[in-house]
């Protein structure tokens, strides 16, 4: 049999659960649908709603600006295209403990500038889905190394601005905080 929990303390839904003898803290009464900023409640033998509280101002713009700094890491490390090889490439820019790729490629880099005659293996992904150590010139390596430079800091620029904005309106005595909640909220990635 099919029952719906509602939590002792708060008797907010909790789910469903199937059980042979009804649980305590549950009902057969099947509960509303979900309503945005509403928590469905069991009061009086029926199902309503309460409402949700409403996110403090400070803790909505942490919240907002680590989303986005996790959105603009996850970008950065999806990696970026050049064409250094006369192809377009896609470089890896992942940086764990198992993968070095940025540093890695920074190193490369650097020792291209003062090695014009070296070359360079550097891991890439083809047109076809082929991932390689590539030979590269220092030319291609330096266009590459500049290229994944350009890439992160574009990125981290629209970051910049992005936090900007939630502070921005953070600190705009004109809005109520309704106002400010609704908009930081639209502040995506």
């Amino acid at each position: 049999m099919k029952f719906y929990r509602y939590m002792p303390d708060t008797k907010r839904y909790g789910g469903a659960v199937h059980k042979s003898t009804q649980p305590d803290n549950t009902t057969t009464v099947e509960p509303p649908e979900f309503v945005q900023g509403k928590y469905i409640v069991w009061l009086d033998g029926e199902w309503g709603y309460e409402d949700q509280p409403k996110p403090d101002i400070q803790g909505m713009v942490g919240d907002k600006i680590t989303e986005l700094k996790q959105a603009c890491r996850s970008e950065i490390f999806a990696g970026f295209d050049s064409d250094a090889l006369g192809a377009t490439h896609h470089y890896p820019t992942k940086q764990d403990a198992n993968n070095y790729d940025q540093t890695n490629l920074i190193a490369q880099h650097s020792d291209a500038l003062n090695n014009s005659t070296a070359t360079y293996k550097i891991i890439c992904q083809d047109g076809n889905g082929a991932w390689a150590r590539r030979e590269h010139t220092a030319a291609q390596t330096i266009e590459v190394g500049e290229t994944g430079l350009r890439f992160v800091a574009g990125l981290k620029d629209v970051l910049d601005g992005k936090i900007q904005q939630v502070l921005t309106i953070q600190s705009d005595d004109t809005l109520t905080d309704d106002e400010k909640r609704t908009r930081i909220e639209a502040i995506t990635w």
